[in-house]
């Protein structure tokens, strides 16, 4: 009797190196397979594990999964530099003591390494005044952030979000905000890019809009993507994996401009998406490209 491990049914898993079977993107990665095993899939309840699992999908809109965990940590820290009157320092240090302790036994469950500490740093040659100082706060509090709306057919879907993604100090001692909003609805994006404009302007702000991507619905219903699963079936002996995402995709682009025109999006398998350590898994190229014809081959005509 051999002990080597059964080579699986499907193309798409691989044998790793402990006998377990796990999907190809979870197979070489040890973040992606502690991930796969530990966690994709595993229903989360509670309200700071949907809140933590909300943010990283919001980042995670047009990048790898595996950059977004591999940058989680850095999400649960946070630093502040601010200047106090020396008379002050032992009482800031005793609020931040009490502050620690009630943080620590809140988050005692979910955050049991939780450190909170007050150290001296360099004195800034900057520092800002108490009004603006106010509103820059007051601007951060009201500005909606992560997953506004979930889609109503494909449950779990975020379907529109906003993000604060920098605050950066510019020329002339300015504050330079950065947010970004993304929805497969137009009119969706439309609202909550209202909604963060007018948080801005409340808190004195001039608001400045750039281009993004049209919205593109996701349409369970289209006959195309019957066309490619059927497709994929028939190439590879294996039913396709078809999921709906939350980014940016130039089919919105192609929609706004042809408003009946039925898409699919697929294609090679990228690692590391917009990182530097992007790449192309090269085997994956021969697969698109066949099916690319299969497609095209049996697509419905107008």
């Amino acid at each position: 009797m051999s002990d080597a491990p059964a080579v699986p049914d499907s193309p798409d898993l691989v044998v790793c190196g402990d006998g377990l079977a796990r999907p190809r993107w979870a197979a070489s990665d040890p973040l992606l397979r502690e991930y796969y095993d530990t966690e994709w899939g595993m229903p989360v309840r509670d309200e700071r594990g949907v809140f933590e699992r909300v943010s990283l999908e919001a980042f995670q809109s047009g990048l790898s999964w595996a950059t977004i965990l591999r940058k989680r940590p850095a999400f649960r820290e946070a630093f502040a530099n601010f200047a106090i009157a020396k008379g002050r320092v032992e009482e800031l240090t005793a609020r931040v003591g009490e502050m620690r302790d009630w943080l620590k036994n809140e988050f005692r469950t979910t955050e049991p390494d939780l450190k909170i500490e007050l150290l001296p740093t360099d004195a800034s040659s900057v520092v800002m005044e108490k009004e603006p100082q106010g509103r820059l706060i007051n601007l951060l509090l009201a500005l909606p952030h992560g997953a506004i709306e979930f889609s109503r057919e494909i449950p779990g879907l975020v379907e529109t979000s906003t993000n604060l993604a920098s605050i950066k100090k510019i020329e002339g001692n300015r504050l330079f905000i950065a947010t970004s909003q993304r929805s497969s609805v137009d009119s969706a994006k439309d609202y909550i890019c209202a909604s963060v404009a007018a948080c801005f302007r409340l808190a004195g702000c001039t608001v400045e809009h750039s281009d993004g991507y049209p919205g593109w619905a996701p349409n369970p219903e289209s006959p195309i993507l019957d066309v490619t699963v059927e497709a994929y079936r028939r190439l590879f002996c294996t039913r396709p994996v078809v999921r709906a995402i939350h980014a940016g995709l130039e089919c919105g682009l192609f929609l706004e401009k042809y408003p009946r025109l039925d898409m699919v999006s697929f294609g090679p398998t990228i690692r590391g998406a917009h990182s530097p350590e992007e790449r192309i898994s090269i085997e994956t190229v021969q697969k698109f490209w066949e099916l690319l014809l299969a497609v095209l081959e049996n697509a419905p005509m107008a």
